[in-house]
């Protein structure tokens, strides 16, 4: 097994959840659920880029904030948002093995992610020790499963539990 002892952990954010404004509004229109950094798109992924060049194997955190997947908050377009493909692009495009960890609350689309990843960890909303499963994973002190316990849509339309723009209008 591989052995991570005397590593680090280089962070860099990355990307915003969204940089749709309407989205974060929804989202924080009761409280500040989603943090948005006031760089530029170009700026974080930048800052992201160089920060996966240091390092052995890039971990991408990518997925919803929770307010995007619970009742009444519905989503015409279950694809990872466009802010976090753009991430996703960038940081394949270092040659770093790259491993995505996803956070949801639904089936998200993988267009073009899963051939851009070396791995794929679906954590969906893991809860208050999700944070240690997800370590416990990545620096195999708990060996994963090698198949996927679910199938997940390629597109939207494959989700049958995802209702198409003319049949419904949602903020989100």
């Amino acid at each position: 097994m591989p052995s991570v002892k005397n590593g680090k952990v280089l962070y860099a954010k990355g990307a915003n959840v969204t940089s749709d404004k309407g989205i974060i509004d929804f989202l924080n229109q009761y409280e500040e659920a989603v943090k948005v950094d006031p760089r530029s798109p170009q700026e974080m992924i930048d800052e992201a880029v160089q920060t996966a060049k240091q390092s052995d194997v890039v971990v991408a955190v990518v997925g919803e904030a929770q307010g995007m997947a619970h009742e009444a908050s519905s989503r015409t377009d279950i694809t990872i948002p466009q802010s976090q493909r753009d991430l996703i692009a960038a940081l394949k495009a270092t040659g770093k093995p790259l491993v995505l960890v996803l956070m949801n609350g639904r089936p998200l689309a993988l267009v073009k992610e899963d051939q851009q990843a070396d791995a794929i960890l679906e954590t969906w909303f893991a809860g208050t020790e999700g944070g240690n499963a997800i370590a416990d994973v990545l620096f195999w002190r708990l060996q994963p499963v090698r198949q996927a316990a679910n199938v997940l849509p390629a597109f939207c339309r494959a989700d049958p539990g995802v209702l198409q723009p003319s049949e419904y209008r949602s903020p989100v």
